[in-house]
């Protein structure tokens, strides 16, 4: 990202207030402009990172999430987390980049923690879901996806991992027909 140069209005430097830089990031975040918000917050002095809000590092991780580069984007929801322990967004951003980029057992560890804080939310509960199956803890992950189920039950593709699940580790076909005929 280093060869690119931001757009000369964006503000990186000591001085600018959070406002400032946060609009920014989730401007460019809004326009998909990826490889212009990953060079933006590269090219950030330290002063000018620390001013960046939980929103706007969630922002700035899903675009690294888009570029490939899921350590940094890792990274930055962690940092999100320890802003905004509670935020969903953060949690489920977390958890899917680590499954999709391999760390099964972390993403697991994740999801725990997500399901203490958040466990009211469906999305973090189907997303806890996947990585507990992605670690073989099947009535873990059977649980939580069966709660996401109860909390949004038109959700299609957690029913269908449910009755995946269901059917196909527990041999429950009967309760996994349920779940695929409400979906």
């Amino acid at each position: 990202f280093g060869t690119l140069s931001v757009d000369v209005h964006l503000p990186t430097s000591k001085g600018t207030k959070a406002p400032e830089i946060n609009k920014a990031i989730v401007s460019l975040a809004q326009s998909n402009r990826h490889i212009q918000l990953a060079a933006y917050f590269e090219e950030m002095d330290n002063e000018a990172r620390g001013r960046i809000n939980a929103n706007g590092l969630v922002c700035i991780g899903k675009a690294y999430v888009a570029l490939k580069y899921p350590a940094q984007a890792v990274d930055l929801f962690k940092v999100a987390l320890t802003l905004r322990p509670k935020m969903w967004l953060a949690h489920t951003k977390l958890i899917t980049t680590l499954t999709t980029s391999g760390r099964a057992t972390e993403a697991f560890l994740a999801a725990q923690e997500a399901e203490v804080l958040c466990g009211t939310q469906a999305v973090v509960l189907l997303c806890a879901g996947r990585a507990a199956a992605a670690v073989d803890e099947i009535d873990i992950a059977i649980n939580w996806l069966e709660r996401s189920a109860a909390i949004d039950p038109v959700n299609f593709s957690g029913r269908v991992q449910l009755a995946n699940l269901l059917g196909s580790q527990k041999g429950q076909w009967s309760k996994a027909q349920q779940h695929i005929e409400v979906a």
